[in-house]
C-alpha cells in the first residue's frame, strides 16, 4: 500500500515539473477544485490539476484528489487519480473526456440477524469523465459537471465481521454504492 503511494506521489512531482513549461498560451498550469460526488467515489473531494501537454486547440491535464465520507455510519477515504484532454483551450466552453482510477478505503457497520457488525474494504476503482468545463481564456475561475461512472477493479480486501471475505460473492449488491456517483460537479481555481 504504502509503495502504491510513494509511486503516485512520485509520477505526481514529476508531471508538475513538466508542467510548468506547458502553458504558454494558456498562461496557467495547475488549478485547485472541489468536487460533489464525480470520481473520488466519496461525497466531496479536493483536487489538484496540472496540464502537462498543450495541443493547438487542445490539452492534457492529470489531476488527484483526496475524498472523505461524510455519513454518520460510514467512514473512509478515495484518492482519486485520472488524465483529461480539454477541448477549444481558447474558448469558454470546453468538453472533457478523460480516465482514471482510484484508491477507495470504507469502514462501516452492517446489520446481520438483528446484531450490527463492522465492515471493512479496500478497493481499487475505474472511472470515466466526458464532460462539459466552463472557464473564459485568461480567468482563474472555472466550473465543470459531467458524466463520471464508476465501477470497481479489483478489492485489495474485504472484511465483515472480522473476517476476511471474497468480494465477488455479491459483488453486484455491495458495489451499488458507487451508482449515484455517475454525475460529477465541480468548481476551482487556476493559477
Amino acid at each position: 500500500m504504502r509503495k502504491i503511494a510513494i509511486c503516485l506521489i512520485f509520477l505526481f512531482i514529476l508531471n508538475v515539473s513538466y508542467a510548468q513549461d506547458t502553458t504558454k498560451i494558456l498562461g496557467r498550469g495547475a488549478a485547485v477544485y472541489f468536487e460533489i460526488l464525480g470520481n473520488s467515489a466519496t461525497v466531496f473531494s479536493i483536487n489538484a490539476n496540472y496540464i502537462v501537454k498543450e495541443f493547438k486547440d487542445s490539452y492534457l491535464d492529470v489531476s488527484i484528489g483526496y475524498g472523505r465520507y461524510l455519513g454518520y455510519d460510514i467512514n473512509g477515504f478515495n484518492i482519486p487519480f485520472g488524465i483529461n484532454y480539454t477541448t477549444d483551450k481558447m474558448k469558454s466552453h470546453h468538453m472533457e473526456f478523460g480516465v482514471g482510477f482510484g484508491l477507495n478505503h470504507q469502514i462501516s457497520k452492517k446489520t446481520y440477524n438483528n446484531e450490527v457488525a463492522d465492515f471493512e474494504e479496500m478497493r481499487m476503482l475505474s472511472n470515466i469523465r466526458i464532460g462539459y468545463k466552463f472557464q473564459k481564456p485568461g480567468n482563474n475561475f472555472y466550473f465543470r459537471a459531467g458524466f463520471t461512472p464508476i465501477a470497481p477493479l479489483f478489492y485489495f480486501y474485504h472484511k465483515e465481521k472480522g473476517e476476511y471475505t471474497n468480494p465477488k460473492e455479491d459483488n453486484f449488491l455491495k458495489d451499488l454504492d458507487l451508482s449515484f456517483h455517475c454525475i460529477g460537479i465541480s468548481v476551482g481555481f487556476s493559477f
